[in-house]
């Protein structure tokens, strides 16, 4: 899987993270769900869908996963390091 411009994504506050052990209930009134609008070396922007405002907001990306529930910093984490092997090459 591949994060991509226009995916859907769900938003998990560090503190659940480690009050429930990485085992999480996408259901808690403080996850959101958003689309992905742009990315940069630092975060993931994301236009959540739940608020009033439609500007994206700066998302950290351990704190993001994909409706699937694999976490969006792995995905980053093995296509970085692919990339870096390929350049290797």
């Amino acid at each position: 899987m591949t994060l991509t411009i226009g995916d859907s994504v769900i938003y998990v506050p560090k503190y659940l993270h480690i009050e429930n052990m990485n085992k999480f209930n996408f259901n808690h009134p403080k996850c959101e769900y958003g689309i992905v609008s742009s990315v940069n070396k630092r975060f993931i922007f994301v236009r959540y869908i739940n608020g009033i405002h439609h500007t994206a907001k700066a998302t950290d990306p351990e704190d993001l996963f994909f409706l699937d529930g694999t976490n969006v910093i792995n995905v980053m984490e093995v296509f970085e390091s692919l990339k870096s092997n390929y350049k290797n090459d």
